[in-house]
């Protein structure tokens, strides 16, 4: 059995799981009007991977999200769940780097002389 790099452990312990259990409360909170936008957000965050990878445009992509979601999304619904893709994703963001910050020093040799 390999043994793991204990700053690489460290970082799992401290930030990586850490973030899974945040990201997962994130996803998971109700928002006006769009009370799936969490269960929402993978599913539009994988489309949005296959299809580039296919090589479809943004806007192509987009239109067809919405189109396989059930019933007919009008424009500013559409323009409401994509504003609130991106304040999960910068929630999720701000917290990833707060937890790194939080464990900078646990997963860093910050005593040891400079080089």
């Amino acid at each position: 059995m390999t043994r793991m790099d204990p700053r690489l452990q460290a970082f799992n312990e401290l930030v990586a799981m850490k973030y899974q259990l945040y990201n997962g409360l994130f996803l998971g909170l109700p928002f006006e009007d769009l009370a799936d936008t969490g269960v929402q957000l993978p599913l539009f965050a994988n489309a949005c991977r296959e299809k580039l990878q296919a090589g479809k445009s943004p806007l192509e992509i987009v239109e067809q999200f919405f189109k396989e979601r059930p019933g007919k999304i009008g424009f500013e619904a559409k323009m409401r769940f994509l504003f609130k893709f991106l304040q999960l994703g910068g929630r999720a963001g701000g917290a990833f780097r707060r937890l790194e910050d939080a464990a900078f020093s646990r997963v860093n040799d910050v005593e040891a002389p400079a080089a």
